[in-house]
C-alpha cells in the first residue's frame, strides 16, 4: 500500500492551563460547561460562540441573555424603559427575582454578594470551579459520559467495574486514603495527591 495513501491521525494537544490569578467573575453552567468568565461580555461571546445556534445568535438579548425568536425588539425596550442592574456585573435584567438567580447561577453566589474565587482548574479543558463538587459534575458530564457511574466522587480516578468501585469507596469510608487541605477531595496516594494540588489547584510549589 502506498505510504501516502495512509491518512494519519491527529493528536489533539490539551488545553494551555487555566491562569487561577486571574479574576473570574463568574461561570458557564450550561450542560456543567463551567468556563470561567473575568466579565459579563465575555460570558455573552462564550455564550453565542459555544452554545447558541446561528438562530439563538440572533434571538439572544446582550443584557440578560433570553432567548426571543419572536419579540427580541420589544424585549430590548423592556430593558430600556425599565430594569434591574446586577451589582457583580454589567448584566441587567426585567426584576429582582432574574437578579437573584442570575447571581446564585453565573456569579454562584450562596450568601451576602460576594463572588466565591476559582478553587482549581480542570486539566481537560479551560473550565474553572468555585468548588470540588462543581468539578465532579463538569468531569462526568463532560469528560466522562462512557464510564461515569464508575468514577470515583472523591479522586476522581474512573474505575474498570462497579464492584470495583464499591471497594474503591470502602477504602475512602474507611480513611486509608490522603486528603486535599485546599478542598473536599480524598486522593489515593501522597503522589496522587501532589498531582491533584499541582493540576487542579495550580499549586507549582508542591512538586518543588
Amino acid at each position: 500500500m502506498d505510504k501516502s495513501m495512509v491518512k494519519s491521525e491527529t493528536v489533539v494537544a490539551p488545553p494551555p492551563p487555566v491562569d487561577l490569578t486571574a479574576k473570574v467573575i463568574g461561570w458557564c453552567t450550561y450542560n456543567r460547561c463551567y468556563q470561567g468568565s473575568t466579565s459579563w461580555e465575555k460570558h455573552v461571546q462564550h455564550q453565542r460562540k459555544r452554545h447558541c445556534t446561528a438562530a439563538e445568535r440572533h434571538a439572544l438579548c446582550r443584557f440578560c441573555l433570553e432567548l426571543h425568536h419572536a419579540g427580541l425588539q420589544e424585549h430590548l425596550q423592556e430593558h430600556a424603559l425599565s430594569d434591574v442592574a446586577c451589582s457583580l456585573c454589567s448584566g441587567r435584567f426585567l426584576d429582582d427575582g432574574d437578579v437573584a438567580r442570575h447571581k446564585a447561577d453565573f456569579h454562584q453566589v450562596t450568601t451576602g454578594d460576594e463572588v466565591p474565587p476559582a478553587l482549581g482548574r480542570c486539566t481537560k479543558c479551560p473550565a474553572t470551579f468555585s468548588s470540588w463538587e462543581d468539578n465532579v459534575q463538569h468531569q462526568v458530564i463532560r469528560h466522562h459520559k462512557k464510564d461515569a457511574d464508575r468514577v470515583c466522587s472523591h479522586c476522581l480516578v474512573p474505575l474498570p467495574s462497579v464492584e470495583f468501585a464499591e471497594t474503591h469507596v470502602l477504602r475512602h469510608s474507611e480513611g486509608k486514603d490522603f486528603p486535599c487541605h485546599l478542598c473536599p477531595a480524598r486522593l489515593t496516594s501522597e503522589e496522587t495527591r501532589t498531582k491533584h494540588l499541582q493540576r487542579f489547584h495550580a499549586q507549582e510549589w508542591a512538586f518543588r
